[in-house]
């Protein structure tokens, strides 16, 4: 039975991954990136496909990932990317597993275990570059924990070329500069500034260097003064977990949870090692500090508890007889089987007058808005949704420019300015008629939705707010006096305005 383990905890990461994507995934605004790149061959150096800020400098620290990402698209569609997302989620944790096995005998506790932490991070699974920087965390780790018993030049050399890749796949190589000077301080207090722990400071000093080889070179470094900033303080992700919208108290206990059993096994390790207890009181912080940072907080956690695995195992509940560890084994894969089911998105599969299939993208994704937008020559200037503004750059190609996008490489009193509009606050409304908008287009909504009152406020002024689109993907809306100065010749805008 215990082979049933990893089989299925790879299954539950599939389950829980696939997700038809919606079109509020930043993934859309990457590969709009990702193809810009491909066609101009170069990194971008300015803001792009924005009307309501002057064009900003911007350090693209995600190129490589972008351009990855686009060419997965171009070569498979949106199931390739998925597929790739699985694969790049699950290495990780099977590494991972593998090194729990060489360290102790897997009981029912590991399957549990990795469950638990797949569940805790299982919203972060997406097809975005953060997946990359996470993946090159985990080789970091595994370098980390193995040496120096199997440290060599080769592998120096290796984690040299990661840190290289890494910078340009992500600017969470940042994590691992951290990790790494963590390591670096643990292990010549615990060495007592030994030759081999000066080894590993140089080599981190090349890792540092390593990141410079960028198209930005030290330029690069201007993207992590912008983390902590006006910015990111109004963007949930980069929010504490208890901040509004908070997340839920039982899913932040868990997380620590899982930090603790980790700290557990380090504690009862007899050659545990200081640098990572490090690692998980700062994992954790990153956590506490912006919920977007769940996945390297379990990420941290399952690598510790797997290095030191056998703390665990030494456990006097873990010693159980025949009868019971057959008992523990059943119940971990029904729990799997269970998880397995839960996981699963019901709209991944797809039932029509064929076979059932797997679907890639969602019926909410806005096709109709983009392309009722670039069929119909909506006037301009438009107004935005902000989480659908990715998809919305994929699809006009740069022929229709937004109010806003999800790259944030704009002043913050742009984010403030938006929020007030939708919300339709005094100072939104002066803000909305300043800006002279002439159509306004929205992904899919419901009444609790932070868009919902701009959404209402448009469908009671029929006078002046036309509704061109209104469908389960969205909705379009046009000032009436715009439409005027070029009455439409299409028989859908004529349909409408009747």
């Amino acid at each position: 039975m215990q082979r049933l383990y990893l089989p299925l905890v790879i299954i539950l990461i599939a389950s829980w991954t696939w997700r038809p994507l919606t079109g509020r995934e930043d993934f859309w605004s990457h590969i709009a990136v990702g193809r810009w790149i491909w066609e101009h061959q170069s990194a971008p150096f300015e803001t792009l496909w924005i009307w309501s800020a002057p064009s900003q400098s911007w350090i693209a620290h995600s190129w490589l990932s972008q351009l990855f990402l686009f060419a997965q698209m171009q070569a498979g569609g949106a199931h390739l990317v998925l597929l790739v997302t699985i694969i790049l989620v699950a290495l990780p944790f099977v590494w991972f597993w593998k090194l729990w096995a060489r360290q102790a005998t897997i009981n029912a506790l590991a399957p549990v275990f990795f469950a638990l932490a797949l569940l805790c991070a299982g919203s972060r699974f997406q097809p975005r570059p953060e997946l990359f920087s996470y993946f090159f965390l985990s080789l970091l780790l595994l370098f980390l924990i193995e040496w120096p018993r199997h440290a060599g030049p080769i592998k120096s050399l290796v984690v040299i070329a990661i840190f290289a890749l890494w910078a340009n796949f992500h600017g969470g190589v940042a994590l691992g500069i951290a990790i790494f000077s963590l390591t670096i301080v643990a292990e010549l207090c615990q060495q007592k500034f030994a030759p081999p722990a000066w080894k590993l400071a140089a080599l981190g000093c090349a890792c540092i260097l390593a990141v410079n080889l960028n198209p930005y070179g030290f330029a690069y470094w201007k993207t992590l003064t912008q983390v902590g900033g006006a910015m990111f303080k109004m963007i949930d992700e980069w929010k504490p977990p208890l901040a509004e919208p908070a997340l839920p108290i039982s899913h932040v206990a868990l997380i620590l949870v899982i930090a603790i059993i980790a700290t557990l096994a380090w504690s009862r390790n007899p050659q545990r090692r200081w640098a990572q207890l490090l690692w998980l009181f700062f994992g954790c912080a990153l956590f506490l500090t912006a919920r977007r940072n769940l996945w390297p907080c379990i990420l941290i956690s399952v690598a510790v508890c797997s290095a030191n695995a056998q703390g665990l195992g030494s456990l006097a509940w873990a010693k159980a007889s025949l009868k019971t560890r057959l008992v523990a084994q059943t119940l971990a894969v029904a729990w799997l089987f269970f998880w397995i089911l839960l996981a699963f998105s019901p709209e991944a599969i797809s039932t029509g007058n064929t076979l059932p299939a797997l679907r890639a993208t969602a019926s909410v994704l806005p096709r109709g808005v983009a392309d009722a937008v670039l069929k119909e020559r909506l006037p301009d200037p438009i107004f935005n949704d902000y989480l659908r503004s990715g998809y919305f750059q994929w699809r006009f190609y740069g022929e229709r420019k937004l109010y806003i996008d999800l790259q944030n490489v704009y002043p913050p009193s742009l984010l403030e300015n938006y929020f007030a509009i939708i919300a339709r606050t005094d100072k939104g409304r002066k803000e909305f008629d300043r800006l002279k908008i002439n159509t306004v287009i929205f992904g899919s909504y419901r009444e609790k939705d932070r868009i919902a009152p701009l959404a209402r406020y448009l469908d009671s002024q029929s006078k002046i707010w036309m509704p061109i689109y209104h469908g389960k993907d969205g909705a379009i809306w046009v000032r009436r006096s715009a439409m005027k100065k070029s009455w439409p010749k299409n028989k859908t805008q004529q349909r409408a305005r009747r």
